[in-house]
């Protein structure tokens, strides 16, 4: 059951990103992303509580993009929410390493057992912790929802606006 209701709200996400297509492509691309942006802002704090905090490095490196792709059309929009890898910025002369998320895959999938190591001890291996799948299983159904509702007030908004 949840399944068809969930096949209908992404023929209904289509329908409206279709309407959006008849749209000025500068007035639709700015229009989208906001409702997008709006849509998954809850998905965030939830991904942020369900991160475990050894050192917080993995919830600070937490960030939100969205991109409105327009080549073909300027239909398609996407929003990602990840952990962002180190990335080397230079600020006042010094290098300074941003977003510190490189590991997020091995705290997700885990590792397997290891060898042992020159001790003869055996090293261990990382539990699987799947944070991110478990929030998006958890919160799918509500963004779809959001997401449509969101672009719909957007294209009304819009089309308002454009009959002034």
């Amino acid at each position: 059951m949840e399944l068809v209701n969930e096949e209908q709200v992404q023929r209904q996400i289509v329908s409206i990103i279709a309407a959006f297509r008849k749209l000025p492509k500068d007035i639709a691309k700015k229009r989208m992303r906001s409702a997008i942006r709006k849509a998954t802002r809850p998905f965030e704090p939830m991904l942020r509580s369900n991160t475990p905090h050894f050192t917080g490095s993995l919830q600070r490196s937490l960030k939100t993009k969205i991109r409105v792709y327009d080549k073909p059309t300027h239909g398609a929009a996407v929003a990602v929410v990840g952990y962002v890898r180190g990335t080397l910025r230079k600020k006042r002369g010094q290098f300074v390493i941003s977003g510190s998320g490189s590991h997020a895959i091995i705290v997700e999938r885990g590792t397997k057992p290891r060898n042992k190591s020159s001790t003869k001890a055996f090293c261990g291996s990382m539990p699987a912790n799947y944070m991110a799948r478990r929030t998006l299983d958890a919160m799918r159904g509500p963004i779809m929802n959001a997401i449509k509702v969101e672009l719909a007030t957007a294209l009304e908004k819009t089309a308002q606006e454009l009959a002034k």
